[in-house]
């Protein structure tokens, strides 16, 4: 046994005890791992069936238009995204006027799809002043505002059956088809 006595020989017993062992394990060099993914622009969108309910040509149809603003275009799309949403002119349209038809006596009711006031969701339609056709190309696309997350936006689609129309009995019909380009 080595003795150190005195104050010198506590504080290097100390120090020796105390000092950190030096690792022994080897040293490691760590690989790098690269991570990407890509976020497409993509939309979904869903619409349920619109209806004007009754028409009355010899009642208040006679000099009131049949106005509908309750129904709306719901799409989801990715953050970043610009979509536009389109309507054709259906399947029953002359020339770019669109319209209903009765199956039985192929009869004919003209109306219209117009874009909601504003590009925000939720805005009501007005149906005075000037009103936007809602159609397939140029100023007749709707866009609405960027999407702020991928939470799903409603926008009202404003409907008219214009009045002074002169339609036979029957249930009056078409099928439209919205696009959403992104």
């Amino acid at each position: 046994m080595f003795r150190i006595g005195g104050k010198t020989g506590l504080a290097l017993g100390l120090a020796l005890l105390l000092y950190p062992c030096l690792s022994r394990a080897g040293t490691y060099t760590l690989a790098t791992v690269s991570v990407n993914t890509t976020v497409s622009a993509n939309c979904n969108v869903s619409t349920s069936a619109l209806s004007f309910g009754a028409y009355d040509p010899i009642g208040t149809q006679k000099t009131n238009n049949l106005d509908v603003g309750t129904n709306q275009i719901t799409i989801a799309c990715v953050q970043g995204s610009a979509p536009t949403i389109a309507f054709n002119l259906g399947l029953n349209a002359s020339g770019s006027t669109r319209r209903m038809k009765e199956a039985s006596t192929i009869d004919y009711l003209t109306y219209e799809l117009y874009q909601p006031p504003s590009s925000s969701p939720n805005t009501a339609c007005i149906f005075s002043g000037s009103l936007v056709v809602w159609g397939s190309s140029g100023s007749n696309l709707f866009t609405p505002s960027a999407p702020p997350s991928k939470a799903s936006r409603s926008f009202y689609i404003c409907a008219r059956v214009p009045s002074a129309q002169d339609p036979g009995v029957g249930t009056y019909s078409d099928t439209v088809t919205a696009t959403v380009n992104f």
